[in-house]
């Protein structure tokens, strides 16, 4: 194979990894949205309190420097362009440019749902995909009665009893399991593998990326500014991953709950604190 096309190909393969991965790493910053770098005592509530089963982080080494390395060009590189793009671009345009990024990730939470036989899940992914094709995505008709649902093969994994695996800290994309697999199934499942055209399908993934670490940005500063980044994003990741896994079981009611998210309890006066800190 000519070597350009070998390039390029690896080059696409590692956008849609780290595209369909990072949805993965932003509901962990969403949860630290609250963000304050605090030691772990200092959050109130017992979100930190209960021991839990260790993290089997054999690579430690390599996954801190391979982190250390990306958050270091992700603040250098990436985080001055999203403060322009979050200064400057309308509230409505933001909720538009995430509304369609959250569409081109539907298919491969309705895949999972069906495979993990989430009856209820697949319902309402479907329903919610099927609103958003007359406006190709770009108006969820539903971002203000639920948010939006996120499944994949670690989820479908997990709930089958496929074991953790050692902890990879890939960027945006952390995993604890058959990572080939995750690839294959996000490759094959993204809408825009199938757009022909390269400049419309460099716009919208243009659009995805922008999406995505505009939502990310602040909890990434956070992580960036903290003593030990590494540690506190793959201890919420995997909080958030478990946690998603023990909840398969809740009823309807319960899970209506969930959806609505949980917040942590921290003291105003700390958000306060780092807000100043940080401008």
């Amino acid at each position: 194979m000519n070597k350009g096309y070998g390039r390029f190909f690896a080059f696409l393969f590692l956008i849609f990894f780290v595209l369909q991965g990072g949805v993965v790493f932003s509901e962990t910053i969403e949860v630290e949205e609250v963000d304050v770098e605090v030691e772990y005592e200092e959050v109130d509530g017992d979100f930190f309190e209960e021991e839990e089963e260790e993290i089997w982080d054999p690579l430690e080494s390599g996954n801190r420097l391979f982190f250390d390395m990306f958050m270091m060009g992700y603040y250098v590189a990436i985080h001055p362009l999203i403060g322009i793009y979050n200064g400057v671009t309308p509230v409505f345009v933001r909720d538009r440019v995430d509304d369609f990024a959250g569409f081109l990730r539907m298919p491969v939470t309705l895949v999972n749902d069906g495979l993990q036989g989430n009856g209820r899940g697949f319902e309402k992914t479907l329903t919610r995909t099927v609103k958003g094709v007359p406006t190709l995505g770009f108006y969820d008709w539903e971002r203000d009665i639920s948010p939006r649902r996120f499944e994949d093969y670690g989820q479908t994994a997990g709930v089958y009893g496929v074991p953790e695996g050692p902890f990879v800290a890939f960027p945006l994309a952390p995993t604890t399991r058959d990572t080939t697999m995750y690839i294959a199934q996000s490759l094959f499942l993204d809408p825009l593998i199938y757009v022909v055209g390269g400049p419309v399908r460099f716009g919208f993934l243009g659009l995805r990326l922008t999406s995505l670490f505009s939502n990310i940005d602040r909890g990434m500063t956070t992580v960036y500014r903290s003593v030990d980044g590494y540690g506190l994003s793959r201890d919420l990741f995997m909080r958030l991953r478990r946690k998603a896994l023990e909840e398969r079981g809740e009823d309807e009611k319960e899970l209506e709950e969930r959806e609505e998210g949980f917040e942590l309890d921290i003291d105003e006066d700390l958000l306060l604190d780092f807000d100043e800190e940080g401008e």
